[in-house]
């Protein structure tokens, strides 16, 4: 534990908690667009099938997800959370920016970067109940600040 930051503020657990959920949002997304897109053809053609939907949508998550882990860290001192969310940050952005664009194309489902993506967001995901995880566990430790 770490005794030379200040603890973390109270806003920082429901934003943790939103990153989590948005996180995992994400990672169902990235799962359900190949079935919406073969079901619902006009759904599949909006914002929620386009590149710039999700690539947006990545760089917020990793955003949020490195805001919330900045602070929890300070508190508990477990920078290791940073390779977790680094190796989703990664996963996710290299396949929205060098990856094929056919995620979501009506004449072919790309299941394999649907499955990557979603890996990607679930390391995110777990990054943030970690981080939560052990901020709530520092918060009754007496060596904590």
């Amino acid at each position: 534990m770490n005794n030379s930051s200040a603890p973390a503020p109270r806003w920082l657990r429901p934003l943790d908690r939103l990153g989590s959920v948005l996180s995992t949002a994400c990672a169902v997304h990235c799962l359900l667009m190949p079935v919406v897109v073969t079901v619902l053809p006009m759904l599949a053609s909006e914002l929620l099938a386009s590149r710039a939907f999700e690539r947006a949508a990545c760089g917020l998550m990793v955003t949020l997800a490195a805001a919330c882990l900045w602070r929890g860290c300070r508190t508990h001192g477990r920078w290791g959370l940073f390779l977790l969310l680094g190796i989703g940050a990664a996963v996710t952005h290299a396949v929205q920016w060098l990856g094929p664009d056919i995620c979501c194309a009506k004449e072919r489902t790309n299941w394999t970067e649907a499955v990557v993506m979603c890996a990607g967001g679930l390391a995110i995901a777990t990054a943030h109940l970690l981080n939560l995880r052990l901020v709530r566990r520092c918060a009754g430790c007496p060596t904590c600040p």
